[in-house]
């Protein structure tokens, strides 16, 4: 008996996704740049299905203003952040209602009322490792000070909050889907209890009183707890990477570092053109699906079709940001980026990231300006959500 041959991958020859394969560095992977913009066909090694990356700058804006046609999946897709039971799984009418009381507190505006106390924030932090011989980066600094801004943001009290690093640690993991569900069951039960808190003995004027008060009254309490997760496990994580990656950048580049010394000017500058050209996550985002048969950039995409949203590579597009690969602190149009997203899903905290990111900048710069490297070998976090180090080891001065 002749045996049958197992079928051929149709994908055959076609890039396969994760393209780092679970093993981030500080670049973005030279793929975005071989492939260029355009929609091309790839495969999905962990879901073990065809998809398609959508790699260019206009390409990639479509897709993000056109929700109903590119929507976010229903079901679960192995390999990717997990949405079911996320604001950024609710379309329409019913995620501008739930997400609509959040958005105060993450206004450009009321982010800039803040300015002052989030560079005490850090000045703080800073000061509580004053002596020290080194200092890991991550955990010593970015970790507690964005749980800290995050938490007061929503109202969460300062002790709770080394519980979110655990959950946030357990929801990015890949590596184990019911882990990642199960740390969410336990935020979500916790952030219930704070809202029950404050229905009990009054509001505050933090994040989570604005879901019982007002237009926050037109929200479930259920849904009020999804946003409250979101917030917490979408925005310390990624803010913590970004300060890592920004300041890893800086200190293996001393020209450009030595710039934002002498240039403080340039920072505003800096934190977008690096948001820009240092990946934060492991992967590309939440991908969409095709609501029906369409047509992207010439080729065709049957309905149900998995796109994958290359936005970083969109933001390496050569069309859009001339010599891509290039750190340009003076880059005109720096902040096109897709590092936040873009449409009605565009990250809430994006303006309350960029400040944080500012403010970090400015106080290293000016606090500490001999930062450096200890030298102590780095490792880059594996099958994570998060494109970043462990561990960051420098010294201060």
């Amino acid at each position: 008996m002749v045996k049958a041959e197992a079928p051929a991958c149709p994908y055959d020859g076609s890039p396969r996704y994760p393209f780092d394969k679970g093993e981030s560095t500080a670049e973005l992977n030279p793929i975005y740049f071989e492939l260029g913009p355009g929609v091309w066909p790839i495969w999905m090694d962990l879901a073990d299905r065809p998809a398609f990356l959508v790699n260019g700058h206009a390409l990639l804006k479509h897709v993000f203003e056109t929700p109903d046609l590119f929507h976010q999946p229903v079901q679960p897709i192995p390999g990717v952040v997990p949405l079911q039971g996320s604001l950024l799984a609710m379309q329409g009418e019913d995620h501008l209602r739930v997400r609509r009381p959040a958005t105060r507190q993450f206004t450009r505006g009321a982010v800039n009322t803040r300015r002052e106390r989030l560079a005490g924030q850090v000045a703080a932090k800073l000061d509580g490792l004053a002596g020290q011989e080194r200092v890991d980066l991550v955990a010593d600094f970015a970790i507690p000070l964005t749980l800290e801004v995050l938490g007061e943001t929503l109202g969460v009290p300062e002790e709770a909050l080394p519980l979110f690093i655990g959950w946030g640690d357990r929801f990015l993991n890949f590596a184990d889907p019911a882990d990642a569900r199960a740390a969410v069951m336990e935020m979500c039960g916790y952030i219930g209890g704070q809202l029950v808190e404050r229905e009990q003995n009054g509001t505050r004027g933090d994040m989570l009183s604005a879901y019982i008060e007002g237009r926050g009254k037109e929200v479930t309490r259920q849904e009020a707890v999804m946003v409250g997760a979101n917030v917490i496990a979408g925005g310390w994580e990624t803010t913590t990477t970004m300060i890592t990656a920004m300041v890893y950048y800086l200190l293996t580049h001393p020209e450009q570092w030595r710039r934002l010394i002498d240039e403080p000017a340039l920072i505003p500058g800096a934190v977008q053109e690096l948001l820009r050209t240092r990946p934060a996550s492991g992967d590309d985002g939440p991908p969409r699906i095709a609501a029906r048969d369409t047509e992207l950039g010439g080729v065709q995409i049957p309905a149900g079709s998995i796109l994958i949203l290359g936005k970083y590579g969109a933001s390496a597009d050569p069309d859009v940001f001339p010599a891509p690969r290039d750190v340009d602190f003076e880059r005109a149009n720096a902040d096109d980026h897709f590092a936040f997203g873009a449409g009605p899903h565009i990250c809430l905290g994006k303006w309350l990231a960029v400040a944080v990111l500012e403010e970090v900048l400015a106080a290293l710069t000016t606090r500490h300006p001999d930062l450096r490297l200890t030298g102590d070998p780095l490792q880059w976090r594996k099958r994570s959500g998060a494109r970043r180090p462990e561990r960051l080891w420098v010294h201060l001065s």
